[in-house]
């Protein structure tokens, strides 16, 4: 859907922090020599990762001006703005196949990367209903909800800025 990407763009625009709640599990795992998708297989490791997770994420509700990439940010954080970005899993698969960051487990083709994406969707899915008892794919848990599909990261921040303007009072 291109979260991280908007969210980096959104942020800048609004002299905002970034905080990506996918990187921190990245740079976790990679701490233990592992990806995202290996972590998911050892339970005890991704359970203590989640739990530092959230007290970080819990702990940024005394903050302001932040712009939180995650996906169950919007449970811990109940009074931000909840924006969510919405693709086709093709094209999200395309999307992360062409994405190089460090961290990112590497795809040999899109078919294999939007496997990848079913897996964790359902998997993340499944988690936060026993966790929390939340869907977080769920639209009604959000402020504004933008389909992505067919518009660039520019595009996609310009309109997440211009909900934000018409909805905060400055």
């Amino acid at each position: 859907s291109g979260k991280s990407s908007a969210g980096k763009l959104l942020a800048k625009s609004l002299h905002y922090r970034f905080v990506s709640i996918g990187q921190k599990v990245r740079e976790h795992a990679a701490e233990l020599g592992q990806d995202i998708v290996e972590l998911t297989k050892n339970p005890e490791q991704e359970a203590e990762i989640q739990r530092d997770v959230e007290a970080f994420l819990d702990s940024l509700n005394n903050e302001d001006n932040i712009v939180v990439d995650g996906r169950d940010a919007f449970h811990h954080l109940p009074g931000a703005v909840k924006l969510f970005l919405v693709v086709s899993e093709e094209e999200a698969a395309k999307r992360i196949f062409l994405d190089k960051r460090t961290g990112k487990p590497a795809f040999t083709s899109v078919q294999d990367a939007q496997k990848s994406i079913a897996f964790r969707r359902e998997w993340d899915r499944e988690r936060y209903k026993k966790m929390h008892g939340i869907d977080y794919l769920d639209t009604k848990n959000y402020d504004f909800v933008l389909d992505t599909q067919r518009i660039g990261v520019e595009e996609v921040a310009q309109k997440l800025i211009d909900y934000i303007s018409t909805t905060i009072v400055q």
